[in-house]
C-alpha cells in the first residue's frame, strides 16, 4: 500500500478487532477471537493515532525499520519484514504526548487477555468484561487523537453507529462503578478517623502518625527520588503516594555532578498507582487516584544497568556501521 495509507489501514483493521471484540459468541472459537480483538485493537489504533503524527513513530530502533517508515525504500528489504515499537511504547508516547491515561499495571489486562487466547487457546473469564472496558476507554481516548490530525477518522465511523450506545453505556457504567467504591471507602475512612477522635488521640500525635512512610513508591533504587505527599480529602492530613516505573527510555551518557565522572544513565517515567494516609486509613489504587485527582506522573533520571549500557554500544555501533556503507555507496 501507499506510504501515506497507513494510518488509514490500521485505523480500519483495529475498528474491526474493536467490533469484533463487543459482540457476544457462544462458540468456543469465537470466544478466542474475541478476546485476541480486545488487545489487538487497542495496539492497532494506538499505531494508527502515531502514524498519523509521523509513520516513523511506530517504527523499531533498528535503522532499516526507520528507514521504511520514513517512506525510503531499502533494496532488497521488503516492506513487511519491519518491525514496529511493542504496543506498551506506542501507548507511552501517546500518554506523554497526548495524555491518553494508559497505565501500565491495571490496563495491562487487555494485552494479558488477548496473549492468553492466543498462545494457550484460552479465554480469561474473570478478567474478560474488565478488558473489554479498559479497551472501549483507551480508544475512545486514542480516537480523539485520531479524529484531531483526520476528521474522517471518528468515533462513528470506529465503532459503527450501531454500537455507539453500547460504548457510551459501558464507558458511564465503569465510572459509576468506581465512584460508588471510591465513595466506600472513604466512608470506611471517616469512620476510623472518627474512632480515634472519640479515643481523644490529639493532634500532634495524628501528624507523627501520618509521617510514619509506609514503604510504598520505592523507584530503581533512586537515592534522591522524594516519594509524594498528597493532603487526605477523610482527615486533613498528609498521606503518601506510591509510584510505579512506567516506561524506561534507552540509556545515555552523562556527568553525574555528585562524582564528577560520566556516567549511563536511562530517563524513567514514573507514576502514582498507590495512595495511603496512615491517620484514617484511606488506602487508592490506580483508577481511584485518578478520580480522586491524586494522579501525579513525573519523570526522574536514574543509572542505567549493565545490559542498557551494552544495548546503547550495541546501538551505536550500528549506527556507525550503516552510516559508513552509505557514505562509500
Amino acid at each position: 500500500m501507499a506510504h501515506e495509507d497507513l494510518p488509514k489501514h490500521l485505523f480500519t483493521v483495529a475498528a474491526m478487532h474493536a467490533r469484533r471484540a463487543l459482540a457476544a459468541a457462544t462458540d468456543p472459537l469465537d470466544q478466542l477471537d474475541r478476546a485476541t480483538s480486545i488487545g489487538t485493537s487497542v495496539e492497532l489504533l494506538s499505531k494508527a493515532a502515531l502514524a498519523l503524527i509521523s509513520p516513523t513513530l511506530i517504527a523499531d530502533k533498528d535503522p532499516k525499520s526507520l528507514m521504511l517508515y520514513s517512506g525510503v525504500a531499502i533494496s532488497g528489504v521488503s516492506a513487511h519484514e519491519v518491525k514496529t515499537k511493542l504496543v506498551g511504547e506506542c501507548l507511552q508516547l501517546l500518554r506523554q504526548s497526548h495524555s491518553v491515561r494508559y497505565n501500565f499495571s491495571t490496563d495491562q489486562k487487555v494485552f494479558a487477555v488477548r496473549n492468553l487466547a492466543l498462545h494457550s487457546g484460552q479465554v480469561d473469564t474473570t478478567a474478560f468484561n474488565e478488558a473489554l472496558t479498559v479497551m472501549t476507554r483507551l480508544n475512545e481516548e486514542i480516537l480523539a487523537i485520531t479524529q484531531a490530525h483526520d476528521l474522517t477518522l471518528d468515533r462513528e465511523t470506529f465503532w459503527g453507529a450501531d454500537l455507539l450506545t453500547h460504548v457510551d453505556e459501558r464507558l458511564k457504567e465503569d465510572q459509576e462503578a468506581k465512584r460508588l467504591e471510591l465513595e466506600e471507602l472513604k466512608a470506611a475512612a471517616r469512620r476510623s478517623y472518627q474512632r480515634l477522635q472519640l479515643l481523644g488521640v490529639d493532634d500532634e500525635t495524628l501528624k507523627e502518625l501520618a509521617e510514619r512512610d509506609p514503604e510504598i513508591g520505592q523507584v530503581a533504587n533512586d537515592a534522591d527520588f522524594e516519594p509524594g505527599r498528597s493532603e487526605c480529602s477523610v482527615c486533613g492530613y498528609f498521606g503518601w503516594l506510591g509510584y510505579e516505573a512506567t516506561d524506561r527510555g534507552p540509556a545515555y551518557a552523562g556527568l553525574d555532578y555528585r562524582h564528577d565522572d560520566e556516567y549511563h544513565f536511562v530517563d524513567m517515567t514514573i507514576e502514582a498507582v498507590e495512595y495511603v494516609c496512615r491517620v484514617c486509613g484511606l488506602s487508592l489504587g490506580p483508577d481511584l487516584l485518578r478520580l480522586e485527582g491524586l494522579g501525579d506522573v513525573r519523570q526522574i533520571s536514574v543509572e542505567a544497568t549493565r545490559e542498557e549500557i551494552e544495548a546503547l554500544q550495541q546501538y551505536e555501533m550500528e549506527q556507525y556501521l550503516m552510516e559508513k556503507y552509505y557514505r562509500e555507496r
